[in-house]
């Protein structure tokens, strides 16, 4: 393995699974030996340690103010640190939508993506921009959706594309939805494109739409065909929007939907929202092409076993912790459908396919106190971005009322950050001795920084070994200087010395003798 970057603990990728060595007094017996009456087994494994998600040491919001009149609900749906700058996409519904007017129309036809940025991640601004208006408002901030869209907008996250053309330097994502009087006729044009694996929600007969009347609020449902499919829209900056208006997979999404380009692949990789025994899981699917994606989604994570059976995974908030390339990242809301109310939890991965719950004693972000901005209901969005003061954050959205609260009297939903100190999403646990040692590293650098947190009395030695798993001269638990910190960058030394720049481009593996301590991350600087 080649680390670049902080490298967090969230999952085993790091540390060394061992083995049992099997000896006679000090000579080793191999399996194919006869084993003397004396023979006993020294096992070579990690001990005393276990992985758990750590809990957002804060929730705060809310830190964006609803003070546009086409922000009725409101739901940060991807926040990026984009060259010193925080630029937040939102997805709101104005009130038009809901009041007054018939809105017999498809998922998503009547939402607006507006666009606010921040130098410190607390104090926003709505740019007036002048591309749509708002009931004779010219200069508002809205960048997509109704006019400026071909297709609706549901769900939609935006991501910069290091592989694009200045032109299409920014992607969006989202789900797209027309109506459509003949399902038959759209879905048999869609399988000459897309072959006949088609997500058979896609086309429906009657969706559910309908219009608010008079001061009761009271819903006048009916039932209009439409269809539906994940569709893209591409910009030089973020800002000015050109939508495709071809499908870019037909597949049915209604939820946050996430894309990036993965350079170690050469593809771009989305997440989508499938399903499993009528729950609600997260799929993955990728393409060469960003206008066609040549398949549905397949599901890579739903709710864990443990789980109680009526709760599923309601969003990804897939990520990659900056800086680090290949720590893979979701916060998935997790919807409890037995109270009508979600909260975070978090997977890894280490190649974006595999993925795993990290361990938890709970969730990572949960939910405030009842009546409060996120008493009712939390969820993330996707961004894990720096904030001033060593904290990494995620945008959340919280909810006074359970989600699926009737939603027709006031305005709803209101974002915030969920936030830890920066590298400490989780961490190798030590209650009292614990021991391990990471696989072979070939490092550039030379200094091993440090981020951990030890209690009273507690302490952590660091030892060098080679690629035989014998201790370095100079470099052993023997001459390392205890560490007994609360750090997020403690430069390791051995009897003073901190430089091991001579190991660089070797194979090297770490080895870690823990007592009372929590280690969240190493970086070899």
């Amino acid at each position: 393995m080649r680390p670049v970057g902080p490298q967090c603990f969230v999952d085993w990728r790091f540390v060394k699974a061992g083995f049992v060595g099997w000896f006679a007094d000090e000579d080793r017996v191999g399996v194919w030996e006869p084993a003397p009456e004396n023979t006993i087994g020294r096992p070579e494994a990690p001990f005393g340690v276990r992985l758990r998600a750590q809990p957002a040491e804060e929730t705060v919001g809310p830190n964006m103010l609803r003070d546009r009149p086409w922000e009725y609900t409101y739901h940060i749906n991807t926040v990026l640190y984009d060259e010193g700058v925080y630029r937040a996409w939102y997805e709101c519904v104005p009130e038009d939508h809901f009041r007054g007017l018939d809105v017999g129309w498809p998922k998503g036809h009547g939402n607006l993506m507006c666009y606010a940025e921040s130098d410190d991640g607390f104090n926003w601004r709505k740019p007036a921009l002048g591309l749509a208006s708002y009931h004779g408002e010219e200069n508002t901030n809205i960048v997509y959706g109704r006019e400026l869209s071909p297709n609706g907008l549901h769900g939609g996250s935006v991501f910069k594309d290091p592989s694009a053309p200045p032109a299409e330097r920014y992607k969006l994502i989202y789900m797209g939805s027309a109506e459509e009087s003949d399902s038959a006729s759209w879905r048999a044009r869609m399988a000459e494109r897309f072959g006949e694996d088609l997500d058979p929600m896609c086309a429906r007969d009657g969706g559910q739409s309908g219009r608010l009347l008079g001061a009761t609020g009271h819903l006048d449902r009916e039932r209009r065909p439409q269809v539906n499919w994940m569709a893209g829209a591409v910009s030089p900056d973020g800002i000015s929007w050109t939508g495709l208006a071809e499908p870019l997979m037909v597949h049915f999404s209604d939820t946050l939907n996430t894309a990036y380009w993965d350079a170690s692949l050469g593809r771009y990789v989305g997440y989508f929202r499938t399903w499993r025994y009528g729950r609600r899981c997260v799929g993955r699917a990728e393409t060469e092409d960003y206008r066609f994606w040549p398949s549905t989604p397949d599901t890579v994570l739903q709710a864990p076993l443990e789980r109680h059976p009526s709760d599923d995974v309601y969003t990804n908030a897939k990520v990659i912790y900056p800086g680090s390339g290949n720590t893979h990242l979701m916060f998935p809301a997790i919807y409890h459908r037995l109270d009508d109310s979600r909260e975070v939890s978090m997977a890894s991965s280490v190649d974006g396919i595999n993925w795993q719950w990290v361990p938890s004693d709970g969730p990572v972000v949960g939910r405030g106190e009842m009546g409060s901005w996120n008493g009712g209901d939390i969820s993330t969005s996707q961004g894990l971005v720096p904030l001033p003061g060593q904290r990494i954050a995620v945008p959340v959205v919280g909810y006074v009322h359970a989600h699926k609260f009737p939603r027709g009297s006031e305005p709803f939903g209101a974002p915030g950050w969920a936030t830890w100190k920066e590298g400490r999403l989780a961490a190798l646990e030590a209650d009292e001795f614990g021991e391990f040692a990471t696989v072979e590293l070939v490092f550039e650098g030379s200094e091993l920084s440090l981020n951990l947190k030890c209690r009273e009395a507690g302490s952590v030695l660091v030892e060098l070994r080679d690629s035989g798993g014998q201790p370095l001269a100079g470099y052993t638990f023997a001459e390392a200087d205890p560490i007994c910190d609360d750090s997020v960058d403690k430069r390791v030394t051995w009897s003073g010395a901190a430089n091991i720049g001579q190991f660089s481009g070797q194979p090297v593996s770490l080895a870690f003798r823990m007592n009372k301590t929590q280690l969240f991350s190493f970086q070899l600087l």
